[in-house]
């Protein structure tokens, strides 16, 4: 049952097929949301501390071929969905939340194992300097600058918020 679960975490859509288990299907945890904040909080959660690894809406190198265009396109997804999850959770006073993002490594491919203990001591490091900080409850910027170019005589676009139901 262990190896079922690791398997289907690592299941990532376009990259690898869905796992199998009791006749359901599984994918990565991330395909839903990379950091899981709306589940937190629905859940009851009332302090979170969101370590971010995540793609952070800097633009990236042109991407070519079928596969990558795929990753690409559910990376933006994802971190839009991030977007709006550290949006909702800044806004309700009843949650505290901690988004400690970590971008030590943001260019390395993430089928690059060759750094893995760095990574771990750099996430590490950046935790226990976040949690030293004299700041309790600091609420980061949510929505980070970010100068995308656009094309002459088009308008900036930007999606309405979703709407919660009762």
């Amino acid at each position: 049952m262990l190896v079922d679960a690791v398997m289907a975490s690592a299941a990532q859509p376009i990259t690898f097929p869905p796992v199998e288990y009791n006749g359901w299907q599984f994918v990565d945890g991330g395909v839903v949301a990379n950091v899981p904040i709306e589940i937190a909080i629905e859940k009851g959660a009332k302090e979170i501390y969101a370590i971010d690894v995540s793609y952070g809406g800097q633009i990236e190198p042109k991407v070519q071929g079928l596969l990558n265009i795929g990753r690409r396109c559910i990376t933006i997804m994802l971190y839009q969905h991030l977007l709006e999850d550290l949006e909702d959770a800044a806004a309700n006073p009843e949650i505290t939340l901690h988004h400690i993002k970590i971008t030590s490594f943001a260019g390395l491919d993430p089928y690059d194992f060759s750094k893995t203990a760095e990574m771990i001591a750099e996430g590490k490091r950046i935790a226990e300097e976040y949690l030293r900080s004299p700041v309790p409850g600091y609420r980061p910027e949510i929505r980070p600058e970010i100068a995308i170019p656009s094309p002459p005589g088009s308008r900036p676009w930007r999606r309405k918020r979703r709407q919660k139901s009762p």
